[in-house]
Parts: C-alpha cells; sequence; structure tokens
C-alpha cells in the first residue's frame, strides 16, 4: 500500500478563517449593541410620557401624603409644625393638583403637588382661572420627586437647548375641571403668573435627545394644554426640528 499524506490547514488558510470569524462576530456585536441602544432610548421615551400621564392620573385621584407635623396659614401655606400641626382635612389648604418641572440641564424631571388657601369673606369667583388666582397656589413642600430622564437621554428645545420647560395641571375649584399651564421656561417663584390664557392654550414640546448614537431618528414628546387631559400628551416619532 502506498503512503497516504494528510493534509491539514495552512497558516494562511487559518489567518483566513480567523479574519472572517472575527469580522463576523464583531458584526453580530455591533449589531446587538445598536439594538439594545435602540430598545433603551424606546424606554427613556416610554417613561417619560408615562411620568407625564401619572400627574393626570394624579390630579383625577388625588392623595393627601402629609401627617399631622404640618400646617396652614392664610399667607404662608403648607409649613412644617414639630410641636403639633392640623389634622388632614382640618387646615384651609386644598390640593389643587400637580406640577412639573424639568431640571438638571434636562436630565431630570421634578414633579410634586400643589396647594392653594381657600380666600378669605367672599369672593366671586368668575372663571376658572380667576378661581385658581384667587387660592393662590404654590408648591407643596411635601415629598416633591425628582427623577433622572432614563439611559442618559437628555430632554431639549428644538433650538438643541436643554429644556426647563415646566407644566400647572391643576382642578378648578370652581367648575372642577382640569386647566393645564405650560411654560418653555421654569416654574416662575408666584405661580400666578404661570396662570394666563396664552400658557392655557400653549404646546409645549421637548425632543427626547440619547446619550449616544442609537441608529434611529429623534423622537419627541409635546403637551398640549388645551386639551387638559392625559390626551394631551403626544409622542411625535420622527421629529425633523430635533
Amino acid at each position: 500500500m502506498g503512503n497516504q499524506k494528510q493534509r491539514g490547514f495552512t497558516i494562511i488558510e487559518l489567518i483566513l478563517f480567523l479574519g472572517i470569524t472575527g469580522a463576523m462576530f464583531a458584526a453580530l456585536m455591533i449589531g446587538v449593541n445598536t439594538s439594545i441602544a435602540q430598545q433603551r432610548y424606546k424606554e427613556s421615551v416610554t417613561s417619560y410620557r408615562a411620568l407625564l400621564e401619572q400627574q393626570y392620573a394624579e390630579v383625577s385621584h388625588p392623595r393627601n401624603d402629609r401627617d399631622n407635623k404640618w400646617t396652614c396659614s392664610d399667607d404662608g401655606g403648607v409649613q412644617q409644625a414639630p410641636n403639633g400641626g392640623d389634622a388632614r382635612g382640618t387646615s384651609n389648604c386644598v390640593l389643587l393638583g400637580r406640577y412639573i418641572e424639568i431640571k438638571a440641564n434636562g436630565t431630570a424631571v421634578e414633579t410634586g403637588d400643589v396647594i392653594g388657601v381657600q380666600p378669605l369673606g367672599n369672593v366671586t369667583l368668575t372663571d376658572d382661572i380667576a378661581a385658581l388666582i384667587a387660592y393662590t397656589p404654590r408648591l407643596s413642600p411635601i415629598t416633591p420627586e425628582t427623577r433622572d430622564v432614563e439611559w442618559d437621554s437628555t430632554l431639549q428645545t428644538t433650538a438643541q437647548r436643554p429644556s426647563s420647560a415646566s407644566y400647572l395641571i391643576l382642578r378648578s375649584p370652581l367648575s372642577g375641571l382640569v386647566r393645564t399651564f405650560v411654560r418653555p421656561e421654569a416654574l416662575p417663584t408666584n405661580l400666578v403668573d404661570a396662570l394666563t390664557p396664552a400658557n392655557s392654550l400653549a404646546t409645549i414640546k421637548n425632543c427626547v435627545v440619547p446619550g449616544g448614537a442609537v441608529g434611529q431618528p429623534t423622537q419627541s414628546v409635546s403637551v398640549s394644554a388645551a386639551v387638559a387631559s392625559a390626551n394631551g400628551i403626544v409622542v411625535n416619532g420622527i421629529d425633523e426640528e430635533c
């Protein structure tokens, strides 16, 4: 019988095999990472919209979380009273609604209660805005919450600047209807300054800008004050202005 030669892979063939395999693996990992980045970006948009919707839900179903270590005064509103305050439901302060304010250069969102004080004497309330103004709304110091925008996304204006937009979602003590007031800037020191007819009809849009490349168009979330419900929150899947 003749000698049988066993032929194996040459060094060049091994190098080519490893190179092709490595390139395929790298392409696979890039695709996986891109898919993960896209999913995280979608979650950041969805969670921001859900946070806005939650504020409308809390106005419709309010909760009074304070204990008896707080008191209410006509001039100062809700204040701490370590030695004993008003029992819940017995003060002149009322829950008017919720506030939303974008902070930390567009990377965080603060939410909390808005309270008002029942006006003294016989006050004629002619419309919802006048009624809210009469109750001198102010931010409640009890349990405000700050949440980061998920996955390093940033809320920006269409001018590519960090957003500082703010929203007031209030229930009128006159009609019981929910009214929304939106501003492209932070809340004023005196909330009454935000209660204008123009702010009750405006629409504010914020671009949700990802922290890195995601391989898909930037989305935005707009809030229409004129709708005055969670139906006024719209996600724009492809926003060329962003």
